[in-house]
């Protein structure tokens, strides 16, 4: 009876904690309309993401446009970790999320507006959020798995294998997902493609 006692506390503590990071993940974004950012450590994806111009066979960072519609991610291998800090930014307009992007801390950017600066956030809380938007249908859901795949390992292949392993989510949304855990250098996220590949 001791031993039931104690399992049900401890669903109540997971329970009550996985709401709590819900409701923080809901509200740490501003509502006002603009580009917003917050930081988190980068993952082995994340500290090389940037913008890219290869001239004679050399890759440089260029810098990325933030406007919305302007794309331009790209990660590239060979160029060394520019930072462990992942910046995600966010365009809010009409209070609605419009873009998402994540790029290494030390990629320059460029925005017509200026960017509000939220600083450190905790990672769980930022993938969490990213996680709703991933699952709400719209436009911005691919931009949302790209940005949680750029967040440290501990936290990004969780949440990239939970969606590939969600049947309820849209098969696009999951092959995203699959997709970004293949691109990791993770050793876990291999032996989880592998176990996948073990399944057939």
């Amino acid at each position: 009876m001791t031993e039931v006692i104690a399992l049900l506390r401890l669903v109540v503590a997971c329970v009550i904690f996985a709401v709590d990071l819900v409701a923080s993940s809901a509200t740490f974004l501003p509502e006002s309309d603009g580009w917003h950012s917050w930081e988190v450590p980068a993952g082995s994806q994340g500290t090389r993401a940037c913008c890219y111009n290869i001239r004679n066979g050399v890759g440089g960072k260029a810098g990325c446009r933030l406007d919305p519609g302007a794309g331009g991610l790209s990660l590239d291998a060979d160029c060394e970790p520019l930072s462990d800090t992942l910046r995600v930014y966010v365009f809010r307009d009409g209070g609605q999320v419009r873009e998402i992007r994540a790029l290494s801390a030390d990629c320059p950017v460029e925005a017509s507006s200026a960017v509000e600066a939220m600083g450190a956030m905790d990672a769980e809380a930022s993938i969490a959020w990213l996680v709703q938007q991933a699952q709400g249908g719209t436009s911005i859901a691919e931009d949302a798995v790209i940005a949680l795949a750029m967040h440290a390992d501990d936290v990004a292949l969780p949440a990239l294998q939970s969606l590939v392993e969600d049947r309820s989510q849209d098969r696009e949304l999951r092959e995203q997902a699959l997709f970004w855990l293949a691109q990791s250098d993770s050793d876990e996220a291999y032996r989880y493609i592998d176990s996948l590949l073990g399944r057939r």
